[in-house]
């Protein structure tokens, strides 16, 4: 897929970011809010007709490591929405 970048205003207004996948663009639209130390950002697309939603919650934890939640649909089984977490560290 390459490298996707996206870019969000932090003042909770709508950001659109374009994802192109398999030939298509897809148009996604987030908005961000702040809750304490944790940014949200909740993003809304259409996806072959369906609407996809997707969040994602940034923080620091205590040891300074970036850590992502994110909650996605589970485009294989159907399912319950599917949730990862993922911590990133800064190499030294």
């Amino acid at each position: 897929m390459g490298e996707v970048t996206s870019v969000y205003k932090l003042d909770g207004s709508e950001s659109k970011n374009t994802l192109n996948f398999q030939g298509n663009a897809i148009d996604q639209i987030s908005k961000t809010k702040w809750d304490g130390s944790t940014l949200h950002v909740d993003t809304s697309m259409n996806f072959d007709g369906n609407a996809v939603n997707v969040t994602m919650a940034m923080s620091l934890d205590a040891s300074g490591n970036l850590v992502v939640v994110s909650t996605r649909p589970d485009f294989q089984g159907g399912g319950s929405p599917v949730t990862t977490k993922t911590s990133y560290k800064k190499a030294e």
